[in-house]
């Protein structure tokens, strides 16, 4: 069974598309998470070990797919989240939508190479 999330346009904070992947930003209660759409020829899984050499901020947290009321925002999506320990530590800067969207564009530019390696 695939882990669905809906979701509504007015959730996003931020979007865009990179190496022709669309990324979303969301709010959640502690958090700041980044979704990137997942090739459809890429495992779903996160804990597959193609996934393991991604430099991904905390690993994926999330696989599955992302329902909204704008289609143009649905579709299989994986993510990632900042509320890691790491992220509490006092001093450590905090996550802004900005950091989120570039390490979306960091991990869709490495989800196209890992798709180009497996072609």
């Amino acid at each position: 069974m695939q882990l669905v999330k809906n979701i509504s346009v007015n959730d996003i904070l931020e979007d865009g598309v990179v190496e022709g992947l669309r990324y979303i930003i969301l709010k959640s209660e502690f958090s700041l998470n980044g979704y990137i759409e997942r090739p459809v020829n890429l495992p779903k899984e996160v804990d597959n070990e193609l996934y393991w050499s991604l430099d991904v901020h905390g690993r994926f947290s999330f696989s599955g797919y992302i329902k909204c009321n704008d289609d143009n925002f649905s579709g299989p999506y994986l993510g990632f989240d900042t509320v890691h320990d790491v992220d509490k530590i006092p001093g450590s800067a905090t996550w802004t939508v900005k950091d989120v969207q570039l390490e979306c564009i960091h991990v869709a530019e490495q989800l196209r190479e890992l798709e180009r390696k497996l072609e």
